[in-house]
This record gives C-alpha cells, sequence and structure tokens, in this order.
C-alpha cells in the first residue's frame, strides 16, 4: 500500500484588477503570501499603475515639501478608494472550470 502524505508548505496570492473610474483605466495588483516571497519583500501588497504604467503612491513620505505631498495625498486618496473597491470586488470572479 502507498500512502502519499501531502502537506501544504506556502501560499501565495497574486490577484489582478483592471477598473475604470472616471474615465481613465488603472491596474491594482494583490500580492500576499503566508510564507517569504521575493516579490513581497519590502514592499506594500498593493501595488496600482495608472494607464500609462505610472505607479500611484499609497502613502506619504515625510520628506516631501508641503506642495508635493498636497500631489502625493491625491494619489493616495485615490488608491485606496481603488483598493477599497477591490477588497470589496475580491471573489467576483468565479471561473470556469472545465
Amino acid at each position: 500500500m502507498i500512502i502519499n502524505i501531502m502537506k501544504l508548505e506556502q501560499t501565495e496570492i497574486e490577484k489582478k484588477f483592471l477598473v475604470k473610474q472616471y474615465g481613465k483605466q488603472y491596474t491594482i495588483v494583490y500580492n500576499n503570501s503566508d510564507g517569504f516571497a521575493l516579490e513581497l519583500f519590502n514592499k506594500f501588497c498593493w501595488e496600482i499603475y495608472d494607464e500609462h504604467g505610472k505607479k500611484l503612491r499609497n502613502f506619504v513620505p515625510q520628506n516631501l515639501s508641503e506642495e508635493t505631498k498636497i500631489e502625493v495625498r491625491k494619489e493616495v486618496e485615490l488608491a485606496n478608494q481603488l483598493i477599497n473597491f477591490c477588497v470589496i470586488n475580491f471573489n467576483a470572479y468565479i471561473p470556469e472550470l472545465p
């Protein structure tokens, strides 16, 4: 008798969302892992890119000028809106399995 014992070593999740808001398109990427994952090293789980490939910031660094902080806060507010939308719709996709 052969007995296979399987053990889950690690789970990595990557989910991509394509969201249109105010006529602009954003790609939102969620990465997470319950173990070491190189793509998560030293960054947040959420990354947001606009239609031109520019990465939106989702935090405000303290070493910026006040004018720049105002612009970054607008980016952060937009990023939070997009992330909240994706969280609400996280499990909406149900793939058709063969």
